[in-house]
């Protein structure tokens, strides 16, 4: 069942995978649909049991793994996901997945 909420949802997580190599605000965010930013907050914490940055930062640790996966180093994946430092991006990362990002790089 489609309402007001799920499509609200929808459209910003699409919106979060659009501009994943940006660092999109969380305000931002709201702003762009349209919404306040407590009704965003309640709508992800309702249908996704997370933070709306935590969601955001998930999408990015995923599409960080896959970039992992296929070559790229850390400190390319960083700066592609906007991340403010490679040292940042790598706790973050270690602290999502419990592993180092330089774990899923592939060894030759």
């Amino acid at each position: 069942v489609r309402t007001a909420e799920t499509e609200l949802l929808k459209t910003a997580i699409d919106k979060m995978e659009q501009q994943i190599e940006s660092n999109l605000s969380i305000t931002e965010l709201a702003k762009s649909l349209n919404v306040s930013l407590s009704s965003l907050k309640r709508v992800f914490k309702k249908y996704t049991g997370m933070s709306v940055y935590k969601y955001y930062l998930s999408i990015k640790i995923r599409t960080a793994t896959l970039m992992l996966q296929s070559g790229m180093s850390v400190i390319e994946v960083s700066n592609k996901l906007g991340f403010s430092s490679p040292a940042y991006f790598s706790a973050a990362y270690k602290r999502e997945t419990g592993c180092n990002p330089s774990s899923d790089i592939p060894k030759n």
